[in-house]
């Protein structure tokens, strides 16, 4: 392969010495302004030096003319708009060449060009040897795929239509009919964590209950006999509320029930049937009433407590605390009465608020109907009404699963943002990409961003009827794929945009996305593999989360080749007949008496020109004709650019306008009277020794005294524009295919020269605008040494900031910010926290082990144990049964004797008042204790982590009692907790797997190690960016931003990618140069690509969702975050060490320098037929 490739390389070198020595003959030979240069296919000369050395070569050293069909209908030459509008056309040929099939021997190895062998070893090279040529025959493979798709996609538009859309239809009946999961553990826990091992023993041993809590707030005080009247009310019409077993069907997380016996259950269930009893067959139901002995009582007798704010019931002798049932307690202190022996007592003299505790029925079996209870005592309590001065709120155990499943559905707001987002980018899209002339993408555009939308619709769909239940954090796909699919859509519209210099509609759309392509492909590609990395999470709401979107990113990518692709190619046609967008979209419509026939194109006004000017009176008054669809137009020698090679020569001539600006200063003498005029210059004369020196001239911006008076233009960037849009005629064949074989050596050392190529980008042309300021300003600014050092101060100082603030970052996820705003419950979470402060989060303490209680060692390790979990400051009350009865019946047990122990124990459960208190701690069987509990409460806190540890330290300290005993610790949010110190372990290791396998895509695609190397440095900044900011917005790493940290990492290579890349293909004489070729290229899709993102991002501002609104802060920073990196700080450390070397010397090069001389073996002049050469006809 390598032997080709060098044997055609020396070959093309010896035809162009010769082709060059003819070309200086014929210099002052003019070329018919009509001649064509001949194109080998691309795809051919593209996969010529990739060729196996068994392919077939063949060695054309000839042309042969062929007449053309004059009878043919004339095909038009591109249209070539310069800025003022002006249109040059050409007439048709009569002689173009065609390759001849007679085979030659190749060229000896020994002909290669001097220093070629010595320069490829000399130049290190990422991937010398076979990963090259691996590399090379994949791209090759792709590039030639996408060539053939694009052709058949423009050939069937309307199927790939028609198909894309009904499979879609069908796909998205999935969004229809998803499945959400609310519940709270399964989607914010680890699997298989430790506390959900604890938790699932606790419940086949012991089962929890159920919970239910009623608070209410006033703003005076309620420690009243009314209001304790109103709450007894309220507790009897609990008690009143029954539910029908067979109206059970589904379990509290909505899943249907299968299997389930009924019988075990009464038809009619009541209160006392679902409520939990306590050691005397009530029903346990914490209240004020608690405190009172009698209903008389109530609001008349004072609530005091002699060793506060522990208070016992005189009649029931039920004990309970205070500052657990009244908050916001305004108290006063009676002193001890020595006389009546009374202790001092303290009393409450006021409560603003008052919490009742409901505990029902835990048990597995009991679970369905025990939520259905729950849901009918929520909707009673919190339809009551207790006057202005007086709020209700509560919270059930399901209370979290029902708010959760309420925020994983589209309400009407979200629909309407999700419309809003549609239209928004729908809008931008459609803006950015029109123009007042035919050359419109306004159709192409609203389908692109359509197809994102219908990218969610049936990706996710599909995943739905897959069986992947929709959890929380999906809210925000459909967000993401809008804004991630559109980013597609601007760079194949700005490919197609550069694909100008061609006259077919069917090669400029093969062309475009043999381009965007393969760079489409690896930015999704990388967007997939993150959301991929992520799936793999422990968590399964993030987990899921991931594979709904990585489904609406593929789909989205799909139809961006497909539906997108194909609205591409029907307004290509469109354009190639200079159709305007109303009149193919509205006249063709109208009925036939009110329409024209055919439609005809306005011509370009012409050029005010003076008799002088005979070449451009000629171009005048040539015929502009229309190129159909389907026609194969002529080739032509600008086909033969790059898009790097058509870049560098808009800087070029950018940089050449500027410089003959200041140093020809001319003055235009024009008189009106007699419609002539004159000029006058003050630069050097003009020699006029040859035609191909005037020309070169002309490219260099040299003023030639032609009489030629412009009465539009005043200015001298114009005349450049219209000389070189005309100029290229002069030039023979050999003579343009030189200039293109040694292109960057012409860019080095006479750059000048090149100006023959350069072809004014037409009005109307999609991006135009947007490629001009990025060369005239945005790179120009950039480039400046100053900026360049203000750029890396300002960075450094951003990464600084981001490094301190990292230091300070916060974990964990709280359950409160989880809920909506506007719910019940978030109101009960508040009001709890800042009404009973120390009583958060209630911890089980339980053993369920047979360990040797009656052993006296045994009872003082635990007594140790529970007074030295009674010290911390976490542990704020402490409820343990076992620690009583041991102080009250030590003295009379014998160490070593089981059966007095467990008889003595369940003596003083049954019978002691303070026993019986605590008889449900315990449970028997027969008369063998199975396994006992003690509780205590943690105080509110905000930060999860600090919980945890907590949690911990008391994990910590009843381990340490083994072997003599063995107890575990649980509490409900423990499964949740767990996840906040394993966080940052997850996120460093599925950010260092992207990593990773970016690097590994940014090789196959960046043939440069530096550039790859400088693509994963800038991403890796821009995750440090985050973590920093985010503690600087109080906002904590969880499960939810670690999403969006994975996020970064796709839209950070979406930036940084497309210019690094394009850095290193690009072609200017030096760094700098290159730097603003590369805005040219892909600074206008990668601003256009950021711009719809965050519009459609900037929906889910001002979300009542706690999961939206931290998507929407995350988003936000990662889109400003990854595009200043990308468009701001890459250019600037490109400029400084990006890499720089000729790309024909470089080994990953050859398939480029054997391309350019592919093309040029068949370009030898034909000998003896006594006509004179054709030159380049553009």
């Amino acid at each position: 392969m390598e032997k080709n490739c060098n044997s055609v390389a020396g070959h093309a070198g010896t035809l162009i010495k010769a082709s060059s020595r003819q070309a200086d003959d014929k210099a002052g030979s003019r070329v018919p302004p009509g001649g064509h240069l001949l194109q080998t296919n691309k795809a051919e000369s593209q996969l010529l030096p990739c060729a196996s050395p068994s392919d077939p070569v063949h060695w054309t050293n000839e042309i042969v003319p062929v007449v053309a069909d004059t009878s043919a209908p004339a095909e038009a030459a591109p249209d070539q708009t310069v800025s003022d509008g002006e249109q040059l056309t050409r007439a048709p040929d009569e002689t173009y060449y065609q390759r001849s099939e007679s085979p030659a021997e190749p060229p000896a190895e020994n002909e290669l060009p001097a220093g070629r062998s010595r320069r490829r070893r000399s130049r290190w090279c990422l991937g010398c040897g076979c990963f090259e040529q691996v590399k090379t025959v994949v791209l090759r493979i792709l590039m030639t795929g996408f060539e053939k798709y694009a052709g058949v996609v423009y050939d069937h538009p309307w199927l790939f239509i028609m198909v894309s859309l009904l499979a879609t239809a069908g796909m998205s009946v999935g969004i229809f009919l998803r499945t959400p999961e609310s519940d709270v553990y399964t989607l914010y826990s680890l699997s298989g964590s430790p506390s959900q091992v604890t938790k699932e023993h606790l419940l086949d041993v012991l089962p929890p209950d159920r919970l239910l809590f009623v608070l209410l707030t006033g703003t005076s005080n309620l420690v009243t006999r009314e209001t304790v009247t109103r709450i007894d009310s309220l507790l009897q019409g609990i008690e009143s509320i029954t539910l029908r077993r067979d109206s059970v069907t589904t379990d509290e997380f909505n899943h249907r029930l299968v299997s389930h016996d009924r019988s075990p259950f009464p038809e009619t269930i009541t209160f006392q049937d679902i409520c939990a009893k306590d050691g005397s067959g009530k029903c346990q139901v914490q209240s004020i009433l608690d405190l009172y002995p009698s209903s008389s009582a109530w609001g008349v007798m004072p609530i005091a407590s002699a060793s506060w704010p522990v208070v016992t019931n005189p009649v029931t002798h039920k004990v309970s605390r205070l500052d657990a049932i009244l908050g916001k307690i305004t108290t006063s202190v009676r002193l001890a009465e020595q006389g009546s022996g009374r202790p001092a007592l303290t009393v409450v003299e006021e409560a603003e608020a008052m919490l009742m505790r409901i505990d029902l029925r835990g048990e597995t079996i009991w679970k369905p109907y025990t939520a259905a209870f729950e849901k009918l005592v929520l909707d009673y309590v919190l339809g009551q009404d207790f006057g202005p001065d007086i709020s209700v709120t509560a919270k059930a155990e399901r209370s979290s699963y029902d708010e959760l499943k309420r925020v994983s559905t589209l309400d009407v707001v979200e629909w309407l943002r999700l419309c809003a987002a549609v239209l928004v980018v729908f809008l931008y899209t459609s803006v950015v990409n029109s123009s007042k002339t035919h050359r419109t993408k306004l159709v192409p555009s609203a389908m692109g961003a359509l197809a994102s939308l219908l990218g969610y619709l049936g990706g996710a769909g599909l995943v739905y009827l897959c069986g992947v239940r929709h959890t929380t954090p999906a809210e925000a796909t459909p967000f993401l794929a809008i804004g991630i699919g559109v980013d597609d859509l601007f760079v194949i519209i700005n490919a197609y945009s550069l694909t100008y210099l061609h006259p077919n509609p069917k090669e400029r759309v093969v062309d475009a996305i043999r381009d965007a392509g393969l760079s489409i492909t690896i930015t999704t590609l990388t967007n997939v593999i993150t959301f991929i990395i992520g799936a793999l999470s422990p968590y399964y709401s993030i987990s899921m989360f991931c594979i709904i979107t990585a489904g609406a990113l593929t789909w989205g990518y799909v139809l961006c080749l497909t539906f997108f692709l194909a609205g591409l190619s029907l307004d290509a046609r469109r354009e190639a007949r200079k159709e305007p967008l109303s009149y193919s979209l509205f006249w063709r419509f109208m009925p036939r008496c009110c329409r024209k026939s055919s439609y005809e194109p306005q011509l370009s006004p012409p050029l005010p020109l003076t008799a002088a000017a005979s070449g451009l009176e000629e171009m005048r008054n040539e015929s502009e004709e229309i190129v159909t669809a389907d026609q194969t137009p002529p080739t032509h020698g600008g086909d033969l650019l790059t898009t790097y090679q058509l870049a560098a020569l808009m800087v070029l001539y950018k940089k050449h306008t500027c410089q003959s600006r200041s140093s020809q200063p001319a003055r235009r003498l024009f008189d009106r009277r007699d419609g002539t005029g004159t000029e006058e210059t003050m630069s050097t004369p003009v020699p006029e020794d040859s035609e191909r020196d005037r020309t070169n001239q002309k490219s260099c911006g040299t003023q030639v005294s032609t009489g030629i008076v412009d009465v539009r233009e005043t200015g001298q960037d114009a005349a450049s524009q219209r000389q070189l849009s005309s100029h290229i005629r002069d030039m023979t064949t050999q003579e343009s295919m030189m200039l293109l074989k040694n292109f960057e050596k012409e860019m080095e050392q006479n750059p000048e020269k090149l100006l023959k190529l350069y072809h004014p980008e037409p009005l109307g042309n999609p991006g135009r605008g947007s490629r001009r300021f990025f060369r005239d300003y945005y790179g120009r600014f950039l480039g400046n040494t100053f900026v360049k050092a203000t750029v890396l101060v300002i960075f450094a100082a951003v990464t600084a900031l981001a490094i301190y603030g990292a230091t300070t970052l916060k974990f964990g996820l709280s359950l409160k910010n989880i809920t909506p705003q506007a719910s019940y419950l978030r109101d009960f979470y508040s009001l709890h926290e800042d009404l009973f402060p120390s009583y958060g989060d209630e911890v089980t303490v339980f053993f369920a082990e047979n360990d040797r209680w009656e052993d006296r060692e045994v009872q003082m390790r635990y007594l140790q144990m529970v007074k030295e979990l009674s010290e911390q400051e976490w542990a704020v009350v402490v409820t343990d049964g076992m620690s009583l009865f041991l102080q009250h019946a030590m003295p009379s047990l014998h160490s070593g004797n089981r059966k007095e122990f467990r008889a003595l124990l369940k003596t003083w459960l049954e019978g002691d008042p303070i026993g019986q208190n605590f008889s449900t701690f315990f449970k028997f069987s027969f008369d063998n204790l199975i396994v006992w509990q003690f509780r205590y409460w943690m105080p509110h806190r905000d930060n999860t982590t600090t919980l945890y540890y907590w949690l911990k330290e008391g994990k910590d300290i009843v381990s340490a009692g083994k072997p003599y005993f063995h107890g575990e610790v649980h509490t409900a949010l423990a499964v949740i907790w767990e996840s906040d110190p394993k966080i940052l372990p997850f996120t460093l290791t599925n950010l260092s797997i992207a990593l990773v396998c970016i690097l590994a895509i940014s090789l196959l695609l960046i043939p440069d190690l530096t550039s790859a190397i400088i693509v994963v440095l800038v991403v890796s900044l821009v995750d440090l960016w985050l973590f920093g900011f985010m503690a600087l917005i109080d906002l904590p790493l969880s499960m939810i931003s670690m999403v969006n940290l994975l996020i970064s990492i796709g839209y950070s290579v979406d930036f940084t990618i497309h210019v690094a890349h394009t850095f290193t293909h690009c072609v200017g004489a030096s760094r700098k140069d290159r730097m603003v070729e590369t805005m040219i290229v892909m600074g206008a899709p990668v601003t256009h690509g950021m711009l719809s993102t965050l519009l459609s991002i900037l929906a889910l501002a001002g979300s009542p969702k706690y999961i939206l609104e931290v998507f929407f802060k995350m988003m936000f920073m990662v889109i400003v975050f990854a595009y200043t990196a990308g468009m701001v700080l890459l250019p600037v450390v490109l400029t400084l060490l990006g890499p720089f070397h000729p790309h024909g010397k470089r080994e990953s090069g050859k398939a480029i320098a054997c391309d350019s001389s592919a093309q040029l073996i068949d370009m030898e002049p034909l000998h003896g037929t006594g006509k004179e050469e054709h030159g380049v006809g553009v």
